[in-house]
């Protein structure tokens, strides 16, 4: 990746949400086109989401409710536009 030096190391983006413990999403347009990436770096609390632009697709619609175990949920909005990360709640119930 051409964004190597900001994720990685121990003062890294992906050290950072390490030690921070929280589920953390990370959205980004560097490819445009729709991709889901659980545990990138070896981070199991983080989740890298390339959206495919809007000009695509619609606007994706991000929920967070933390009374949830699963607070995180991701639609795309329409229907043949899924979503395996997030769409009942990420993190996961067994994970973290």
């Amino acid at each position: 990746s051409n964004h190597d030096d900001f994720f990685e190391g121990s003062n890294g983006f992906a050290a950072i949400v390490e030690e921070l413990g929280k589920p953390t999403i990370h959205f980004h347009g560097d490819y445009h086109e729709w991709y889901e990436v659980e545990g990138d770096f070896d981070v199991d609390n983080y989740m890298r989401i390339s959206l495919d632009g809007e000009s695509i697709n619609p606007p994706i619609v991000v929920e967070i409710d933390v009374k949830r175990s699963n607070p995180i949920r991701v639609s795309r909005r329409r229907k043949e536009l899924d979503v395996d990360c997030c769409r009942y709640g990420w993190p996961r119930n067994d994970e973290l």
